[in-house]
């Protein structure tokens, strides 16, 4: 008895995070969906960085990803990573699926690991770019002074 109780728990409890997942699609569909169609004014499927900051400017846009708890810090963060091309951009499909995938009622998965990784090691090469330019500018000041001490 106690077997089956658990088995249909369990049942119930997939039946639920299934039923969770197709709501968090509808909603998307419903709203978020339509803003990005609205922004995509050239009609090519693509968003660009600026299209995301307008995304995330919208007030119906933060509302439901507010409702999906999807961090728009982090998700402006992803924007700088995945489209730091000038002329790299992400599909709409490509962007509802990123909204999907940072929500915060989801259980982490490998993938989410992993990428996590990827975004940190990012980061950290870009302040790290960022380090040595400002020391290198430093250096070439230091430099340009001690050219004149020398010179006199």
């Amino acid at each position: 008895m106690n077997m089956l109780i658990g088995v249909l728990c369990e049942v119930v409890s997939g039946v639920a995070a299934s039923e969770k997942e197709e709501a968090a699609i509808t909603l998307m569909k419903r709203s978020v969906l339509g803003i990005l169609k609205r922004l995509d004014v050239n009609g090519t499927g693509e968003i660009t960085a600026a299209m995301l900051e307008q995304l995330a400017d919208d007030p119906l846009a933060t509302q439901v990803l507010d409702d999906l708890q999807v961090d728009v810090g982090y998700l402006m963060d992803l924007k700088d990573l995945l489209i730091s091309a000038p002329l790299k951009n992400l599909s709409i499909i490509e962007v509802m699926d990123l909204i999907l995938s940072i929500r915060g009622d989801r259980f982490p998965t490998m993938k989410d690991i992993i990428d996590s990784g990827r975004f940190l090691g990012a980061r950290v090469d870009a302040c790290m770019l960022q380090l040595e330019s400002r020391i290198m500018s430093r250096i070439a000041v230091n430099n340009a002074g001690i050219s004149r001490i020398t010179a006199i």
